[in-house]
């Protein structure tokens, strides 16, 4: 339904030594059934050998922005 993009720095442990690199978050706002084909993606596409993805589920959210998502979901379906 919707992506958000926003440049990072991340510091973090690699193979023995701390790195230092410039990222971008990117947070995917979707649904449970398009999970394993969104991570399956980011895993092949996704240049880094171990790739964060975290997946949030969320258990509410306001009436008007549900009702957002759901259409955004299944717009043209």
């Amino acid at each position: 339904a919707c992506i958000q993009l926003a440049p990072i720095q991340s510091l973090y442990h690699w193979q023995g030594e701390v790195c230092e690199s410039e990222e971008v978050r990117c947070t995917m706002k979707s649904s449970k059934p398009m999970q394993t084909k969104l991570v399956a993606a980011i895993q092949e596409s996704h240049p880094y050998d171990v790739p964060e993805i975290l997946v949030v589920e969320i258990t509410d959210a306001g009436p008007d922005y549900e009702a957002w998502l759901l259409e955004q979901l299944t717009h043209g379906k």
